[in-house]
């Protein structure tokens, strides 16, 4: 026998919530490293070649914090959808016990119905 996956769709539209706001965080650091730079004295005369060198290898990480910003936002799109996508499947399942069921209660797990299952975790 297979095992059950059970979806709570709530609790993975809120963990993309939460992504999302990781996400922002990222983003924002990512924008901050564009933004902040050595001056070209930071460092005196005699190393007046440290701040460019720092600033190519800046920009790099910024645009590597800015990358990973935008995949985590990607993440969180795709967590939404994933929980669409589960609730609609329970939703078909749901309707398709509710037609075989010829009006008697169909029990399917748990002493849930079709009904109850159907409505289960909705925001």
């Amino acid at each position: 026998m297979s095992e059950v996956v059970r979806v709570d769709h709530a609790e993975l539209t809120a963990h993309a919530r939460t992504v999302d706001e990781i996400a922002g965080r990222v983003a924002a650091a990512g924008r901050r490293g564009q933004a902040v730079r050595a001056g070209p004295g930071a460092y005196g005369r005699l190393c007046s070649m440290v701040p460019p060198g720092l600033g190519d290898l800046q920009d790099a990480l910024a645009a590597g914090i800015v990358a990973a910003a935008e995949g985590l936002y990607d993440t969180g799109d795709r967590l939404r959808t994933t929980a669409r996508d589960y609730r609609a499947a329970d939703e078909r399942r749901a309707a398709a016990f509710q037609t075989a069921d010829d009006g008697r209660t169909a029990v399917l797990r748990d002493g849930l119905t079709a009904a109850s299952w159907a409505g289960r975790d909705s925001p």
